[in-house]
């Protein structure tokens, strides 16, 4: 029975520990695809282990844990999973095979009568072995090896012995060859240095979830802690220790540690302990909750360097002390040829380890993997942090530090489209004195992140927001298709599609992506409660855009936000409330009004004509101003009426409407004028209507009216601009048959 009184039972099992390679860039590859593969991997497990007197204990995340009466059972599951697994492989790209490393041990254990649970000393082993197994390969400890060498027609090779500072004493590894011929050690055993791996940047969410029933590490107290834990993920990256077999390679530990906080420096949204406290543990055996507790911190990353010739093995495990779970654990195998390089690459490749599981979600997997610079990424870390201010400064910075990047690694293809979204966004929040000239650069510089990496799904969904931004709509939901291909799991991607999407007139497809990108990344920035909300309330659902908007950070409140509330209140008919919110922004923004937003809306950040009517039709009935008091229309906004059909049927009433709307979708490609869309505007079909009184409604200062008359093969089309402050006629002209010169002549009269 342990301390909480639950019925335990000691005894010496054979554990089988197993976990999926590569998992993190499978799920940002493609989720649906990496599931699926996962289940079927689950199921080789489940047979082959029930089929070897063993039991599953638990498959959380991407790992397996299961126990075995046997030895030679837990051996020959794990050869036939292999098998298994290797057969499932054998269609799939190279690029999609799901690999896994299993480890095993014979040794002590604690099991939970209630759920079958286990843990303790053996467990820990047989974790530590699985890490030391190659892709698709068996590692087990000298017990096991002792128990089956006699028995099973398998060979081994020896590893050597391995420490852990969670282990008991060191294990004594070899690697099971199924083939059955033994491998003697040579002189200088260097079997983990496998040439395969030396290119490869390793990247493996190790989740061994089942210490997690029961903690192995002694976990740290909140109450303890010397300073208030931070909100934020907090971490204390230790000295990494040099178990080499010289201490000549104390500098490569020391520099890979300081490279890793700097890097985890960089990042937003997470507190990391300086290196003078960090390295006050430098060669010395502690604690890991006391580590946590001494500094004021969740998590703790340890980790070893062995040098041996001119090869390097890194290792690193990242503990929750609170939680006293292992988290993550990996290792990168490296020829020694630049040590820095070496030390960079290394430091890169955990950092983003890190940001996917505590901070940035797949993605980070992502980001990295445009540079192989350490620099380069800084630096882009660096300006992402400064872009997100949203200020005129930020912008600025974040450009100048993401045109650095591009300087230290010139086909670092995200950095290049960030600097395009800088300058997009100097036009979208009024920052820019030449906003033409603005949107050029933003769209050369998304271009060329293409060109750089068409396989990008970023650059791909970054040149839509800039095609979104010059109004090319049809070209904007073309790159947003191409970024679903080629990131179908990358939940950034998902996000910025779906906050396009609801603004490019597929709001009910907007909903669905973002519901995916918030699911993605747990930790999502404000703005994507917000890009919901806004799929919400284009969609007709004002009652969950408002559920949506109202679940962001309060302190997140924008008149990009107060519109929306505005909009979703009226559409619920809560007038009132409409009304008060209304009053509140126009006593924080006197600018507040419809002449405004849509200006903002149809040229700082462009939506389709549909969108911007169903926005400024429910401004309009929450009692939204025209325009500023005082502040005349900064451009001529015009309002097609339907034209009266004189040909007496319905055919030629359908001529009359598609010319109709073929002038509205000519005239709003002009950027000085402000068109009335199609579905306003027809609401007055039919009808005899005082050009002031739609004018009012509208908010309109011009209109256009005319009708069309057919005869035989022959089409006359007489149209009339007015100026509806004063109904004077501007312009009046007849066409047979009609073109766009009648389109071009009334946007040259308003001009």
């Amino acid at each position: 029975m342990n301390e909480n009184g639950e019925a335990t039972r000691e005894r010496v099992a054979a554990i089988l520990a197993a976990d999926a390679v590569g998992y993190s860039r499978l799920m940002a590859d493609d989720e649906p695809a990496t599931v699926a593969a996962l289940d079927r991997a689950r199921a080789v497990f489940q047979t082959h282990v029930e089929g070897n007197q063993g039991r599953v204990v638990d498959t959380a995340g991407d790992s397996v844990l299961s126990v075995f009466e046997t030895t030679t059972g837990a051996v020959r599951a794990a050869i036939a999973i292999q098998e298994g697994l290797a057969d499932l492989n054998a269609d799939a790209p190279e690029d999609r095979r799901m690999h896994f490393r299993i480890g095993i041990h014979l040794g002590d254990i604690i099991e939970k009568a209630s759920d079958g649970t286990i843990y303790g000393d053996g467990v820990n082993v047989a974790a530590r072995l699985e890490a030391l197994s190659e892709p698709g390969g068996i590692t087990v400890s000298d017990s096991v090896h002792g128990s089956i060498r006699e028995r099973l027609d398998v060979g081994f090779a020896l590893l050597g012995e391995h420490r852990g500072k969670n282990l008991k004493s060191p294990v004594v590894a070899y690697r099971l060859l199924p083939d059955g011929e033994n491998v003697a050690p040579a002189e200088k055993p260097k079997r983990w240095l496998v040439p395969g791996l030396a290119a490869a940047a390793i990247l493996t969410l190790g989740l061994y979830t089942w210490l997690q029933q029961s903690p192995a590490i002694e976990t740290a107290s909140r109450d303890r802690m010397a300073f208030p834990l931070p909100a934020e993920p907090s971490i204390a990256v230790l000295p990494f220790d040099n178990v080499s077999a010289s201490d000549e390679h104390d500098y490569v530990a020391d520099g890979l540690a300081e490279n890793i906080i700097a890097a985890l420096s960089q990042a937003r949204d997470m507190v990391v302990i300086a290196r003078n406290s960090t390295f006050t543990y430098k060669g010395r055996a502690v604690k890991v909750q006391d580590v946590a507790e001494d500094l004021g911190v969740q998590y703790v990353l340890e980790g070893s360097i062995q040098v041996e010739d001119q090869n390097i093995r890194v290792t690193a495990q990242l503990i929750d002390a609170l939680g006293g779970q292992h988290l993550w654990s990996d290792r990168y195998d490296r020829p020694l040829d630049d040590v820095f390089a070496v030390q960079d690459e290394i430091a890169l490749n955990v950092v983003s380890a890190l940001q996917v599981r505590l901070t940035e979600g797949p993605h980070a997997v992502v980001w990295r993997g445009g540079t192989k610079s350490l620099k380069a990424w800084s630096l882009f870390q660096r300006g992402r942090e400064h872009l997100l201010q949203f200020t005129e400064a930020g912008n600025t910075k974040a450009r100048s530090l993401f045109e650095q990047a591009v300087e230290t690694d010139p086909t670092f293809a995200l950095a290049k489209a960030q600097i395009g979204n800088c300058h997009r966004i100097d036009v979208m929040l009024g920052y820019s004195a030449d906003p033409g000239r603005s949107l050029d650069l933003a769209l050369s510089h998304a271009e060329e992140a293409v060109a750089l990496d068409v396989n990008s799904a970023d650059a791909h969904v970054m040149l839509a927001t800039v095609l979104r931004a010059r109004r090319d709509f049809a070209g904007a939901v073309e790159e947003i298709e191409i970024a679903l291909r080629l990131g179908p799991g990358h939940g950034f991607v998902l996000g910025v599609s779906g906050q396009l999407l609801a603004t490019l007139g597929q709001p009910e497809r907007a909903i669905e992506l973002m519901q995916r990108a918030m699911r993605l990344s747990p930790s999502y920035p404000d703005w994507y409660p917000l890009a919901l909300a806004e799929g919400h309330l284009l969609a007709g659902q004002p009652d969950k855009a408002l559920s949506a908007m109202r679940a962001t950070d309060e302190a997140y409140v924008s008149w990009f936000q107060a519109r929306m509330e505005i909009a979703a209140l009226a559409g619920l008919d809560r007038q009132d409330e409409a009304h008060i919110a209304v009053s509140e922004r126009l006593e924080a923004d006197p600018e507040f009004s419809i002449a405004r937003i849509r200006e903002h809306m149809e040229s700082r950040r462009p939506y389709v004509p549909e969108a911007v009517e169903t926005y400024l039709t429910l401004l309009r009935k929450a009692g939204v101003p025209e325009r500023p008091p005082g502040v005349e229309s900064s451009k001529p906004v015009i309002a097609v009426l339907p034209f009266d059909s004189l040909g007496g049927n319905d055919e030629h009433a359908f001529l009359a409407d598609g010319i109709v709307e073929d002038i509205i979708t000519r005239l709003a490609r002009f950027p000085d004028i402000g068109v009335i869309a199609r579905n306003s505007s027809f609401q007055y079909k039919g009808e005899n209507v005082d050009v002031r009184t739609v004018a009012e409604e509208l908010g309109a200062t011009y209109v256009l009216e005319g009708s069309v008359r057919r005869s035989e093969s022959a089409i006359r089309v007489s149209a009339q601009l007015l100026d509806a402050r004063d109904g004077t006629h501007v312009w009046a002209e007849t066409y047979q048959p009609v073109d766009e010169v009648c389109s071009g002549r009334v946007s040259l009269c308003l001009i």
